[in-house]
């Protein structure tokens, strides 16, 4: 057929602190937190298409996604408290002169984009393409500034062409394309590790 299409999504999740999240620790080193809350997600994405038999299809789509409450190390200086000390045996708080690291709800990110796909079939061949420009970031904190997400271009694109040498085998040949994304410096040590 021939024909154009919208479709429209909201979604809303959540995901609970693991028993890890919780209640882990290793003396001087690595402490859960019971008191975490859940991160939570919500999405929305619009997408128009158009599409005509099985010969061609293109969709344009546009996403936006927010998480909350994310849970991650934080690191705490020695001497300060640790967040529902009474949660641990007292003879694995962390020692008065020792950093150490405790989970936490730290920030947020979110990710907004947009996406153009396109798939073109003639005969046993298949063109399809694909781009997706995108801006994710990240706060630390309540209030804290919003910055570029590490790890996550900002453009991505591929390609792939695919052959049917029989109904059920076929072959394809595929690229993909990452734009530049920062990647940070990492020390390798860490509290309770040489």
């Amino acid at each position: 057929g021939l024909g154009f299409y919208i479709k429209a999504l909201y979604g809303l999740a959540f995901k609970p602190p693991s028993l890890h999240d919780l209640y882990y620790f290793r003396r001087d080193a690595f402490y859960g937190d019971p008191g975490l809350k859940p991160e939570l997600s919500t999405t929305g994405e619009l997408q128009l298409g158009y599409r005509y038999e099985q010969v061609f299809d293109l969709r344009l789509s546009g996403y936006h996604l927010l998480i909350q409450d994310l849970i991650g190390y934080r690191q705490r200086s020695a001497g300060d408290p640790l967040d529902q000390q009474d949660a641990f045996p007292s003879s694995q708080v962390p020692s008065p002169s020792a950093d150490f690291n405790q989970k936490a709800n730290s920030g947020q990110i979110r990710s907004t984009g947009a996406e153009l796909e396109m798939r073109v079939s003639h005969g046993p061949f298949t063109l399809a393409a694909d781009a997706t420009l995108r801006r994710a970031t990240k706060q630390s904190g309540v209030g804290g500034k919003w910055v570029e997400l590490d790890y996550s271009s900002s453009f991505v694109a591929g390609a792939s062409l695919g052959y049917d040498v029989l109904p059920d085998v076929s072959l394809h040949l595929a690229g993909r394309y990452f734009g530049a994304r920062s990647v940070p410096s990492r020390g390798y040590s860490s509290p309770g590790a040489p």
